[in-house]
């Protein structure tokens, strides 16, 4: 399954909020630089560089790069489109690779253990709910560091199916995942 030649790749994401935000009814920005933004109230991702998986948009969809963080927005590579958006829109934690890829590796970490809540990792099948998968499933009461190894390597992603995190993160802790894969 494996094709060992390919490079292992890392995606990152972070934040000190949950693993979803809903993004604010409020018209999407052009920076005039290949990149937009976009209004999200509170949304609590951090760092330059994370991928995040926007959904429910009519021009912004998939995964997209993080490219400058506010409290209350953010920006991301894509061309601009105008729209606004209703207040429905999401923002998430999940990966998009649009090839087929292998999940080798994903690390969470938290600054500081966490006293509730489960951190999730789930295929969300293109051929619909009755093929969606659960990958990883970690309570992570007292963890502040969890690999995810045995259930996640090595797992073959079909290009259009998506990977999705979750962590509720009530305790508010920052957090940081870093997914490693290889294409196939």
């Amino acid at each position: 399954m494996s094709d060992k030649n390919n490079p292992v790749q890392y995606l990152y994401c972070g934040g000190d909020n949950g693993f979803s935000a809903t993004l604010d009814n409020a018209a999407v920005v052009d920076n005039e630089n290949g990149t937009v933004k976009i209004e999200a109230t509170d949304h609590g991702f951090l760092g330059v560089g994370s991928v995040i998986y926007i959904e429910g948009t009519t021009n912004y969809n998939g995964m997209r790069e993080i490219t400058e963080v506010n409290t209350n927005d953010f920006s991301i590579k894509a061309d601009y489109v105008a729209e606004t958006l209703a207040g429905t829109e999401t923002a998430k934690v999940a990966l998009d690779f649009n090839r087929v890829i292998e999940i080798i590796e994903a690390r969470l970490h938290l600054n500081t253990a966490a006293t509730q809540d489960t951190f999730t990792a789930t295929i969300d099948s293109h051929m619909g709910a009755g093929w969606d998968f659960a990958l990883e499933s970690q309570a992570m009461n007292g963890v502040k560091d969890h690999q995810a190894v045995a259930a996640l390597s090595p797992q073959a992603i079909h290009r259009e199916d998506v990977v999705r995190f979750a962590f509720d993160n009530n305790d508010g802790r920052t957090w940081g995942l870093e997914v490693l894969y290889r294409e196939l």
